[in-house]
């Protein structure tokens, strides 16, 4: 696998090429006011200038766009998986504009010790911990406290998991969520908004 760049600008005066190997996919990078969701993580070396430029396997293919580096730890680097890349520049083209689907819920990730000390009905899924008032969840009848434990059908473990779910769907486009409530299993038809 190679990255293609412009590493340190005109400093180098011209592109560059390293060569490294794909040491991890679904990486969450946590920043300092953002979270960066679903990326590759790479041992070739991202360097700044770099950004922007294609990650490309080893039958010529591009599987990502290079984008962030740790300046602190040495030889880890990110990208963004080229079906992202595909979904944005399709939304562009047809949109004008980057459109995502909103569910309007702020969640924490239910694990099976916090479901035993709370005595919840399930030990997997996102926890409801507050509402937007007139969103998408609230119109669908969704409740702080409320566990969602599915999205059209396919489980939802983790906040991670949903994010990802819900950034597949489009704005307009109703789900059903399989909801947990005071041990009881509900489904909850909600129309997704755009963000």
């Amino acid at each position: 696998m190679i990255a293609i760049g412009s590493a340190f600008g005109f400093f180098l005066n011209g592109p560059t090429v390293t060569k490294g190997v794909v040491s991890a996919v679904h990486r969450n990078v946590r920043l300092e006011d953002d979270i960066l969701e679903d990326f590759i993580q790479t041992d070739a070396a991202i360097n700044p200038g770099n950004s922007g430029g294609p990650l490309v396997d080893l039958d010529g293919k591009v599987i990502g766009i290079t984008t962030a580096m740790i300046p602190f730890a040495q030889g880890i680097g990110f990208a963004i998986p080229s079906n992202t890349v595909r979904k944005v520049l399709e939304d562009l083209i047809i949109y004008g504009k980057v459109s995502r689907s909103w569910l309007g819920i702020e969640g924490i990730t239910i694990e099976p010790n916090m479901a035993m000390r709370y005595g919840l009905a399930v030990s997997r899924g996102v926890g409801v911990a507050g509402v937007a008032r007139g969103g998408p969840a609230y119109r669908g009848g969704v409740e702080p406290g409320d566990i969602i434990t599915k999205i059209d059908g396919r489980d939802v473990d983790d906040v991670i998991e949903l994010r990802r779910q819900i950034r597949t769907k489009k704005p307009g486009q109703t789900i059903v969520l399989e909801i947990v409530r005071n041990g009881r299993r509900y489904n909850a038809k909600v129309p997704l908004a755009a963000s």
